[in-house]
């Protein structure tokens, strides 16, 4: 554990203690060891006989997340408790920050109902809370999120906390962008802790296009689920395009794709469909788009998906596509 309590009833962090004083469990009340050195993380340990406190064990990598987080923050002059009960003992977030921030460290993932009910709690308290997820799987500049990690993305600031066993440290992630499936588009920087309370200047989301490659990969993903019912194949099939085609006029990835769970050749082309059967209607639309869900905010889906129309519609009537011209 990274704190305890000493004989003037304190709450004192591993790293800051003295060895000598007596230091107890802030849980069951019994004495606790110190233990401190060159080559061991500071932390406190029950006697090997003290098997009944119900102290929360945890792994090596989230104490030394908690350790490295904790100790750059109370470096810069922030106030900060560890794993302190709030609400009656019934909650106890990793690390606070000045009575107003709390901070998660995930390092698994968990449930969404779970997720949401401990997010809503903290905030319910006064807290604004910032979860940090393990480093997650990447390649280049693409990375991999499962929907409990996505949900932790700052959608405001298209940013996002990991934690980086391999280097010790905090991985910011920023520009995040969706591409389709579990993966996103970003920019990944190692950071100091006290980067969760700097802003990020808002730009304009990069517009990005899938290489056919991409896009074949996914047309071969639909047909290996191997139903004449496939919506993309459905419509691709209906509105006689090729997989050149599909790759010409689908694919694009929109400022708001960040915010939409389906792919994006499954909704552009259910568009075109929709605009060459002449009943295209925003209603209809809705059916066939999934959004993504995050813990700082729900999106308007009303105007979310109108955007996006718009600038999809844009799009093709650039690139002279009569279908969709006539129809708009």
């Amino acid at each position: 554990m990274l704190r305890a309590i000493d004989d003037n009833n304190n709450s004192v962090l591993a790293f800051n203690a003295v060895k000598g004083i007596r230091y107890r469990c802030p849980e069951c009340n019994s004495k606790v060891i110190l233990r401190k050195g060159e080559n061991v993380r500071a932390h406190f340990a029950h006697q090997a006989h003290q098997l009944s406190c119900i102290y929360q064990e945890e792994t090596l990598a989230h104490y030394q997340a908690k350790y490295v987080v904790a100790q750059q923050l109370e470096e810069r002059g922030y106030t900060i408790e560890v794993e302190k009960r709030i609400n009656h003992g019934q909650r106890c977030p990793d690390i606070t920050v000045n009575q107003q921030l709390a901070i998660e460290i995930q390092l698994s993932n968990i449930s969404m109902r779970l997720l949401k009910d401990r997010t809503h709690e903290l905030r319910a308290l006064g807290y604004k809370v910032i979860w940090v997820i393990n480093e997650p799987q990447s390649y280049y500049q693409k990375i991999k999120l499962s929907q409990f990690q996505s949900a932790c993305i700052d959608s405001y600031e298209r940013k996002l906390f990991a934690w980086s066993e391999k280097q010790q440290s905090l991985i910011i992630y920023t520009q995040l962008q969706h591409i389709g499936g579990q993966w996103f588009m970003g920019q990944s920087e190692q950071c100091h802790s006290e980067r969760v309370f700097s802003p990020i200047m808002q730009t304009v989301p990069k517009l990005y296009k899938l290489s056919y490659r991409n896009v074949e990969r996914y047309l071969q993903y639909c047909r290996r689920i191997n139903s004449v019912h496939e919506p993309t194949l459905e419509a691709m099939y209906n509105l006689r395009m090729s997989s050149s085609e599909v790759a010409t006029y689908c694919g694009y990835i929109l400022p708001q794709q960040l915010y939409v769970a389906s792919h994006p050749i499954a909704w552009q082309i259910q568009i075109l469909y929709s605009c060459h059967l002449q009943r295209f209607s925003e209603r209809e639309f809705i059916k066939c788009i999934k959004t993504r869900y995050f813990l700082d905010r729900e999106r308007n889906t009303h105007e979310l998906l109108k955007d996006l129309v718009t600038q999809y519609f844009t799009l093709c009537t650039a690139l002279k596509l009569k279908s969709v011209q006539k129809s708009y």
